[in-house]
């Protein structure tokens, strides 16, 4: 199977599977008609590391990851849409499924409205 590679639990990322801060399942439907576009960017996850990412909607993410992070893992994501943006984006994220040695789909839990909006916007810019 080839190695396994597990976070060390000095990083500031938990599971809390008994109380998600994030939207239950119920909302996996309006996140999936959430339209997805192409987003291939380093992103910072807080207390881990630079990865990056594949694609963003206005939901979430899919995230690039050497480590095995577990579903329900949560953690702090730090990004800019363009290097020329003044302000990052800080978002508390939340693993929904993973492709082992791959990457991970995350959904963001906690985004401000106005972070909301401004995803919103470059989605309808680069999308077709």
């Amino acid at each position: 199977d080839g190695p396994r590679y597990h976070l060390l639990t000095s990083f500031p990322v938990h599971t809390i599977p008994d109380q998600p801060l994030c939207r239950k399942a119920a909302m996996a439907d309006e996140q999936r008609a959430s339209k997805r576009v192409p987003f291939i960017r380093d992103i910072e996850i807080v207390g881990v590391g630079r990865r990056r990412t594949m694609d963003l909607s206005t939901g979430g993410m899919y995230i690039e990851m050497v480590a095995d992070f577990q579903t329900g893992t949560e953690f702090e994501l730090q990004f800019k849409l363009t290097d020329g943006d003044p302000k990052e984006i800080r978002v508390r994220a939340r693993v929904l499924y993973i492709h082992p040695g791959i990457g991970a789909g995350v959904e963001f839990c906690n985004l401000s409205a106005p972070d909301e909006e401004t995803i919103r916007k470059w989605i309808d810019q680069h999308s077709n």
